[in-house]
């Protein structure tokens, strides 16, 4: 007993099988990744680095030079680019497809790591990222109000940056914008050289006397205390009174000691407090604002997260101060639901349009219905599988879901019309089921492994194309998963469906009782036996033609050559014996012919 005939004879074990499947389908759908299209990865790694103060120039030959040597060593890399730029340098390195970017990341973060203590002082430890495009943000907020652009910034960076994160699925949230304070330190240079000073000194003092540090533990009896080395410039007052030397002056006459000199920061440089002029402006309407940038975790549904964000604004802004509003200025998700709304639209439009084509056809509405399960069934259980290899929902895996629920949809339809014709001839349901299936099994078979065929040169040269072989990849994982479920669905379900639970029944079990609706069935089937007869009038008459017969004759004279080269010359009564079976299939295609 094959595969169908087990079906039909369980049924209840069918229908147990795919309940189950199609409950376990069911909750992974909601938690599925939407997306517009495929997450590609492309092989590129970037290293960055901060250099305060430096210029470009400076730090393209004492940082990015030498760091340009030491990544060169890295395995399969195919190009190298590099920007300096003021107080930072930005190296990308692009590697072959197909190359292990988690061991390139390790390999690249050691050679770095290396090269450390060798650059200058005040060089940041350089940073390796890895191209991720889950990282680009699905959606923008912008912040507005009365205020000036620090305070919107302040606002954005306390109160509303913590609440978006805080939202399920956000990976992070950016503030771009406003203006940042900052204290400004204009130094006089002829100040400096009276005081015999250097830029060197200001910034050594700066620096040593602004820290907040531990100063280690002290022990009395059973307690322990902690002691902190609190040297923290707090107000604009304490950064004047900033001792940054002393300097000696000398005797200013005769049996006068040396005498010396505090020089305080306020001695040499003008301090005021003022606004970072490097920070990104940003205008909305050509008025400054803040925005943020919304980045959703990886794998994780943008369309959902999306529409969160948007459900949390209202409890936000009940909290901000009044006068500040945040609202949404753009929301990439919204191509995306358009996108998949379509195709989930041309997807359902599809189907109908198949089982109304069937319903003509068989004139059956057990027959559609059975079609009809079968459709949603196989769209379910490839989305199952979809969610358990980690794929998402995007533009690629819906094509390549329709498609292969197209391929493959005509092989329920095949084994269904094929029931549909033993039952037509008076089996019964179940011997109509196993036999019109067992018939048809193979056929489905080799047209489903041609079809996968098709699909082993672009595994093959998978990282030949490059990003378009990863494009193509979640396409082909689709195309043969949705193969793979709609032929068990043909095989199994169908059969069990027409010969069990769904018991096909043509116009000779069930004759229709209305008279339009017979009057109507009758006229449709008269027109397709009208097809049927046209289509064996045509094949009969090109068989005949004299054309097809000096087809035949020619290659059987070219046959016979071939045989007269080889030196092997036929008897005569094999010969005749030959010509004798072309003039008795002849007459055996014309005897047919009349009869039809």
């Amino acid at each position: 007993m094959n595969i169908s005939g087990y079906s039909v004879k369980h049924p209840v074990t069918i229908i147990v099988l795919y309940s189950l499947a199609l409950g376990i389908a069911l909750t992974m759908v909601p938690n599925l990744a939407v997306d517009l299209y495929p997450s590609t990865q492309r092989p590129v790694l970037s290293v960055w680095t901060r250099f305060p103060g430096a210029g470009p120039a400076d730090i393209e030959k004492n940082v990015t030079e030498r760091l340009e040597r030491a990544l060169a060593r890295s395995r399969n890399l195919v190009n190298m680019t590099s920007n300096s730029q003021f107080e930072s340098c930005n190296i990308n390195l692009e590697f072959s497809y197909g190359t292990d970017m988690d061991k390139a990341v390790t390999d690249a973060q050691t050679l770095v790591n290396r090269l450390v203590n060798s650059l200058p002082d005040g060089v940041e430890s350089p940073i390796v990222r890895r191209f991720d495009m889950s990282a680009m943000p699905i959606m923008r907020l912008i912040v507005r109000g009365n205020y000036p652009p620090d305070q919107l910034r302040l606002f954005a960076e306390d109160e509303i940056q913590a609440n978006i994160e805080r939202i399920e699925g956000v990976a992070s949230a950016e503030v771009w914008g406003g203006t940042t304070q900052i204290v400004k330190v204009a130094v006089a240079l002829n100040r400096l050289a009276a005081f015999n000073l250097t830029l060197s000194d200001v910034t050594s003092a700066l620096r040593g006397q602004n820290i907040l540090s531990s100063g280690g533990n002290l022990r009395r009896g059973t307690r322990e205390y902690q002691i902190m080395t609190q040297e923290e410039l707090v107000n604009l007052d304490q950064i004047k009174r900033l001792v940054v030397k002393t300097v000696n002056i000398g005797a200013t006459g005769p049996g006068m000691a040396n005498r010396s000199q505090v020089v305080r920061l306020e001695d040499i440089a003008d301090v005021s407090l003022g606004y970072n002029d490097n920070a990104a402006r940003v205008y909305v309407n050509a008025q400054a604002g803040v925005y943020m940038q919304v980045t959703s975790e990886a794998d994780s549904n943008q369309v959902q997260v999306a529409d969160r964000v948007r459900a949390a604004l209202d409890e936000i802004n009940a909290g901000l101060p009044r006068g500040i509003t945040l609202a949404v200025l753009s929301d990439n998700t919204t191509m995306i639901k358009a996108t998949l709304n379509q195709v989930y639209t041309n997807a359902a439009q599809g189907a109908l349009l198949a089982m109304l084509i069937l319903f003509i056809f068989l004139r059956n509405i057990k027959g559609t219905i059975i079609i009809g399960l079968a459709i949603p069934i196989s769209i379910l259980l490839t989305i199952m599988c979809m969610s358990i290899f980690g794929f998402t929902l995007n533009l690629l895996t819906m094509t390549g879901l329709i498609m292969g629920l197209g391929m493959t949809m005509d092989g329920s339809i095949v084994i269904l019309e094929n029931i549909y014709t033993y039952r037509s001839r008076g089996a019964k349901p179940d011997i109509a089921a196993i036999l019109g299936s067992r018939e048809m099994f193979m056929a489905i078979i080799a047209s489903s492994t041609t079809t996968l065929c098709v699909f082993i040169p672009l595994i093959i040269y998978k990282n030949d194309l490059k990003e378009m072989g990863q494009l193509f990849n979640d396409l082909i994982f689709t195309v043969v998963i949705s193969l793979v479920c709609s032929l068990a669905v043909a095989v199994t379900l169908v059969p069990s469906l027409c010969g069990s639970t769904l018991k096909l029944y043509t116009r000779k079990q069930k004759p229709l009782k209305n008279i339009v609706l017979r009057t109507i069935d009758n006229g449709v089937e008269k027109f397709f036996i009208s097809l049927e007869n046209g289509y064996k009038s045509g094949f009969t008459a090109f068989s005949n033609h004299p054309a097809f017969g000096v087809l035949e004759s020619g290659a059987s004279d070219e046959q016979l050559k071939g045989n007269q080269h080889r030196g092997r010359r036929l008897p005569p009564q094999q010969a005749s014996g030959r010509q004798a079976g072309r003039s008795g299939d002849r007459s055996r295609r014309s005897g047919r012919h009349r009869h039809g």
